[in-house]
């Protein structure tokens, strides 16, 4: 118990310091602290739950902050930016572990480590106080806990999406809107790469037939940059579920129109991550588990705003450009895009004095229709 506890403070402590140091050091250092004093802090948790007179409380502050950046703050990264939130942490981390660590230090006397092994010869073992413990995180906290990640994950869902992903205890949903300004209407959308076969469907019925074009989403590739095609049907197979089908088929009727930009767009950071992702697909779908971790090799040192700007960004201006257009000649614009997409070219549709109307939820698949790979 000695080494586990001086373990979890030397390990918290330094990956608060790691943290403040990561635009120097990156983030893998502190990352790795991290993993470490989280396997170290439900040892020590354990170890609480089954002994007496442990010499924990001074490690009390440790273990909260530990239990809070754990997953306790998960709300917070959607309506806070995370880069201050992180130094925030990694100031409170190194602030705490270095106050408990000369405080421990000082009760001790001066040891070089402040967890000492004299510290536990009146540390006894219980078996009715293990129970008790085991009996309190199986049936309190660990349902609590999935109580407050499932409401967590809701609330960022929501918040990152602006409310386009929608998720409950029911199921998972898109939220399609219109927007009116005159007699002409915009249809968004929001769509998942993997879905329940009738969500496709109903998605698209409530686009009028007449006086209507859609916008289909689909990057080309006239210079064939990319290796492999990003193919989700076996994630969609082992839930269930179907990948997403050419949607202007699931509505005779409406012009298209493209306006989906193509791969030679993109920066070279970008060009390079989509063949990562299309090459573990690739290896997935063969069973390939090396050739999938060699194609994850290929992610590192990926610019993550250039590569947003590229998939998102870029693509949401071609398709606002493509409405203007559209606009000219038709009634009815549908966007039938990623849910992704969606808060941006909302935005740039309310710039064009578009006011929202209708909405309508459309459910992407429910938890009870999902199938697992270990079910027969």
């Amino acid at each position: 118990m000695t080494l586990i506890f001086n373990v979890y403070l030397v390990s918290f402590t330094a990956e608060g310091l790691f943290v403040l140091a990561s635009p120097v050091l990156g983030n893998i250092p502190h990352s790795i602290l991290g993993t470490v004093a989280l396997l170290f802090m439900m040892l020590v948790i354990l170890c609480i739950g089954s002994f007496k007179q442990l010499p924990w409380r001074p490690l009390a502050p440790a273990l909260f902050l530990s239990l809070w950046q754990g997953c306790l703050y998960l709300p917070l990264p959607a309506y806070l930016d995370v880069k201050p939130l992180l130094f925030a942490a990694g100031a409170a981390h190194l602030s705490v572990g270095l106050n408990v660590f000369f405080s421990v230090r000082r009760a001790t006397g001066g040891a070089s480590f402040p967890f000492q092994q004299r510290q536990w010869t009146d540390c006894t073992f219980s078996f009715s106080r293990t129970i008790l413990a085991g009996a309190l995180k199986l049936f309190v906290l660990t349902p609590g806990l999935l109580l407050y990640l499932a409401w967590s994950a809701q609330l960022m869902l929501q918040k990152m999406s602006h409310g386009f992903l929608q998720i409950d205890s029911t199921g998972l949903y898109t939220e399609a809107r219109e927007y009116e300004k005159d007699a002409q209407k915009i249809h968004l959308l929001p769509t998942v790469h993997v879905a329940a076969p009738a969500f496709y469907d109903k998605l698209m019925e409530a686009l009028p037939s007449s006086q209507s074009v859609i916008l289909p989403e689909g990057v080309t590739d006239k210079k064939h940059l990319m290796k492999a095609r990003l193919d989700y049907s076996v994630a969609a197979d082992s839930l269930g579920l179907s990948t997403q089908p050419d949607l202007t088929e699931k509505h005779k009727g409406p012009a298209t129109q493209a306006c989906d930009a193509d791969i030679s767009d993109f920066s070279a950071p970008t060009v390079a991550l989509l063949n990562g992702v299309a090459g573990i697909l690739q290896a997935a779908s063969a069973g390939n588990t090396l050739g999938a971790l060699e194609s994850l090799a290929t992610f590192e040192n990926i610019d993550t705003m250039t590569v947003i700007d590229d998939i998102i960004r870029t693509r949401n201006m071609r398709v606002v450009e493509g409405v203007r257009t559209a606009l000219q000649t038709h009634q009815h614009v549908a966007i039938p895009w990623g849910a992704a997409h969606m808060p941006g070219i909302e935005s740039e549709i309310l710039k064009m004095n578009f006011q929202r109307g209708a909405t309508r939820r459309v459910m992407v698949f429910g938890w009870k229709d999902l199938k697992f790979p270990s079910e027969p």
